[in-house]
């Protein structure tokens, strides 16, 4: 059963969104931080702006890649997409953690490697449910 097109293309444009989304309830709703002062609220939306243009970017530099190459294979399927995804998000945090955050002590390669793992799982779960991806094997 080959996957819808447009279902594709919604899943790639939203699902990455998921991560921003949640940051952005989870600070507004439990943290208090945009009542302190109104500039507070703006600070938020362009702090969730970054973290859309940097889960955009990721998604489609690790994911678009991985989803390739598992079409290749043709084995494009719900638990295929997400154990690899997993497995990359793991990957990049700890990366991540050492290149970028420049930390190589073991609790900060461990944190930023579960926060990859994550934000992976999450996005690739939306990704797959926006797309329409099933539990058996499908071509794109």
């Amino acid at each position: 059963m080959a996957i819808m097109k447009t279902r594709l293309i919604l899943g790639a444009i939203f699902s990455p969104l998921s991560i921003p989304i949640l940051f952005f309830l989870g600070n507004y709703f439990l943290s208090g931080y945009t009542d302190q002062e109104h500039g507070h609220f703006v600070k938020l939306l362009q702090i969730t702006l970054g973290f859309a243009l940097d889960s955009y970017f990721l998604t489609f530099v690790l994911g678009g890649p991985l989803l390739i190459i598992l079409n290749k294979f043709n084995k494009v399927n719900f638990f295929n997409c997400i154990a690899s995804s997993l497995l990359f998000g793991f990957i990049s945090g700890a990366c991540f953690s050492v290149f970028i955050f420049k930390h190589s002590d073991g609790n900060t390669i461990s944190f930023f490697a579960f926060l990859g793992g994550i934000s992976a799982f999450i996005v690739s779960v939306s990704f797959c449910l926006l797309a329409g991806i099933s539990r058996s094997t499908s071509k794109i």
